[in-house]
């Protein structure tokens, strides 16, 4: 019963301040509802049984991720583009593709009804294992390959962004 509330708040939550970091003209404040969507995304995973996922989102994107964007917005302190009427478009596009997700949402719902599960479809294959040992099993296993992808990405981005910065030095 409290787990059902819970969801409906932390998901409303989660809304409200995604639509503020979309709208928000202020980068800081932008970056602020961020950590707000952060943290309600954090908590419905708890309610989704799911610690580990839970504490990864709150150290790696809360921790890190984030002071770095408040890092670099105020460091730099970035602009926003005041041209009203490219504004206009960007908010025009955002709901029309808001409109396009609702109406997905209301379709499924629909045809299948709304149900909060508290577990994920792959908990019958946990049993007599911990969160974290099934995560490493599908990682290192089913998901290798897109799992090493990711990490060649992330290493060509940390490459880019040290070749961008160090344009300026002679050495």
């Amino acid at each position: 019963m409290y787990e059902k509330t819970f969801f409906y708040i932390f998901a409303g939550l989660a809304l409200l301040t995604a639509s503020g970091v979309v709208f928000s003209k202020n980068l800081v404040r932008a970056v602020l509802f961020l950590v707000i969507v952060f943290i309600a995304t954090a908590v419905l995973w708890l309610l989704l049984k799911a610690e580990f996922l839970a504490v990864l989102l709150a150290l790696i994107y809360i921790g890190a991720v984030l002071v770095l964007f408040l890092f670099v917005v105020m460091i730099f302190d970035i602009k926003a583009n005041s041209n009203e009427k490219q504004f206009n478009l960007f908010v025009a596009v955002g709901i029309s593709m808001a409109g396009m997700l609702a109406s997905i949402l209301i379709y499924v719902v629909a045809i299948h009804g709304f149900k909060l599960e508290t577990n994920f479809a792959f908990a019958k294959q946990m049993v007599g294992q911990s969160e974290l040992v099934h995560i490493g099993d599908l990682l290192f296993t089913k998901y290798l390959v897109p799992f090493e992808m990711a990490g060649v990405l992330l290493l060509t981005a940390i490459v880019a962004v040290i070749g961008l910065t160090m344009k300026d030095h002679k050495e």
